[in-house]
């Protein structure tokens, strides 16, 4: 080390280490002086966060939805997408439902009655996603069951009479209306499960409704969201509309009860009827303060309720047409003894703490004495695709390969190639081949593992890194790629699109920590798949193969 750097480095160390103890003696301060208003104070910020991060759950669950039955109405009524009970669309609904795991189903109501809705299948279906039919035949309406797997391959095709009408469900209302709409919260008529359907009228170029498209979201994981994200043993959450209608509780089982007309089936209840009366008394507590249940303010009150003190948080969600408020209620006797037991503790940890601070920040301070160059944040994932850039590939590839390797297992890479994709720029125009490039990702995603990863490497080029796979399961897995891409066609704003993809494929030697000889080869078996006639999967061996038969 330069010594001339040792008096700055002194100082340094002195200032940090000065630094430290005014650090403990203000935390011993504020231990002393810091009473349990100001802990509960702390508390009931946190109940807002949980309350805000409630809300924000509602909108992510919600916004895609809307997002989507807007698009999905331009397209009818733009003549992309046909308004017919067919294949057609019940391929167009079915690339939707799988996709999203929150979208129950997607459907279409015709004004005639008929109907076309495609879901997710229940367990007891044994297959994925099954499609309805309701259609009328010889004057009898009957429903026509279509069993699919999840690559869209008819399975089984059952027809039964029924007296459903989608013109009395709740969602149909809005065929006299000219834009979308969010239904109160109700019980699904198969599932049975709570939900609530956003739906809009598709129009004819005469501007005379044709029927109702909509969009299932089962609400279910707002229950499950408020339930994991408990403040305390005895707090409790939930989510009400603005008549009062619940939407989520922490306590699942409380948001619906048997239909007293039908015992088989189940409707939601108003909070007013709930097994909470916790819950119903702070929110008599807020209207007592002349507070509305339904506000852009965040409400806090402090109630009474068998003889314990209780603080509850309510804050609302108010967009998309929707008046939802969440409230959060706990007990104050819940968090102080537990400030209490920790204060005991605080000092101690605060001494041993800084000590050890302040060493490592001493270490630090001498690391970056030397001059440095600018570091600048690299962006790590490509904003068209949401998958992982070459950057992140270059940044974090070797990592991961050494890190396997010294686990024994084996990894592969691929490099895959949309076939065409230029062509498919030069006819339709870059959007389209951006929307080519936005669902093909989607598809490799889908049959991918969780430890793969898969990279926009450029243009129309993809990198993938294979963890745990040798040559044949990697060949296996990119098989699998080429089918999912190629079995049905792209749907874009401008039609349907046939898409194929050339990938070329090979393992990482286990005395190689370095991904990008592999992945070279890689490439050079991706243009002989290109060479070979496209639309298929190459190993670097099958190059070498091909070599010495054209020498031969």
């Amino acid at each position: 080390m330069d010594k001339n750097k040792w008096p700055i480095a002194k100082i340094t160390f002195i200032a940090l280490l000065c630094l430290q103890i005014v650090t403990v003696g203000l935390m011993m301060l504020i231990s002393h002086l810091w009473g349990e208003e100001a802990y509960l104070k702390h508390v009931r910020g946190l109940m807002k966060a949980v309350a805000t991060e409630s809300v924000q759950s509602v909108e992510n669950l919600l916004q895609p939805a809307e997002h989507l039955i807007k698009n999905a109405r331009g397209l009818m009524e733009a003549g992309v997408l046909p308004v017919t009970s067919g294949e057609t669309m019940e391929r167009y609904f079915f690339q939707q439902v799988s996709v999203n795991a929150n979208f129950s189903g997607m459907y279409f109501g015709w004004i005639n009655g008929g109907f076309l809705f495609t879901r997710h299948g229940e367990a007891d279906e044994l297959s994925p996603y099954v499609t309805k039919y309701v259609v009328k035949d010889k004057g009898v309406r009957k429903t026509q069951l279509v069993y699919r797997t999840a690559a869209f391959i008819e399975r089984d095709r059952v027809d039964t009479p029924t007296d459903f009408d989608p013109r009395t469900r709740p969602w149909f209302k809005v065929v006299s209306d000219s834009s979308y709409r969010w239904t109160a919260p109700y019980v699904y008529f198969t599932s049975q499960r709570p939900g609530i359907s956003v739906s809009s009228p598709v129009l004819n170029a005469a501007k005379e409704p044709i029927g109702v498209m909509g969009l299932d979201i089962e609400i279910s994981n707002l229950s499950h969201f408020l339930s994991k994200n408990e403040l305390s043993y005895n707090s409790t959450a939930l989510i009400a509309t603005r008549n009062k209608e619940m939407v989520a509780h922490t306590d699942f089982d409380t948001i619906m009860k048997p239909d007293p007309a039908n015992p088989e089936k189940h409707m939601m209840i108003s909070l007013a009827d709930i097994d909470d009366e916790l819950s119903k008394k702070s929110i008599a507590a807020l209207e007592a303060e002349g507070k509305s249940f339904v506000s852009d303010d965040v409400r806090t009150v402090t109630l009474e309720f068998e003889g314990e003190t209780y603080h509850a948080v309510f804050h609302s969600y108010n967009k998309l047409g929707l008046e939802w408020t969440v409230v959060v209620t706990a007990p104050e006797s819940d968090f102080i003894e537990m400030i209490r037991s920790a204060q005991r503790w605080q000092i101690l940890a605060a001494v041993i703490s800084s000590l050890v601070i302040t060493l490592i920040a001493f270490l630090l301070a001498l690391r970056f004495l030397k001059p440095v160059d600018e570091l600048q944040e690299s962006v790590l994932r490509n904003p068209l695709t949401g998958l992982y850039n070459r950057r992140a590939l270059d940044q974090f590839g070797d990592e991961m390969v050494k890190e396997e390797h010294a686990k024994g297992q084996p990894v592969s890479v691929a490099m895959i190639d949309i076939d065409r994709f230029k062509t498919i720029n030069d006819t339709f125009g870059h959007p389209i081949g951006d929307e080519v490039l936005v669902v093909v990702s989607q598809r490799m995603l889908n049959v991918l593992k969780k430890s793969d990863i898969l990279t926009r490497y450029g243009g129309e080029e993809f990198a993938l890194l294979m963890i745990g796979a040798d040559l044949a399961s990697a060949h296996a897995v990119c098989e699998r790629l080429r089918r999912v891409v190629s079995q049905s066609p792209v749907m874009t704003s401008s039609g349907n699109i046939s898409v194929t993809v050339s990938i070329g494929v090979e393992c990482i030697a286990q005395g190689d920590d370095y991904f990008r000889d592999a992945l070279a080869a890689a490439d050079k078996a991706l243009y002989q798949a290109k060479r070979q006639g496209r639309d298929q999967v190459c190993t670097y061996s099958d190059l070498s193969s091909a070599e010495t038969t054209s020498a031969a």
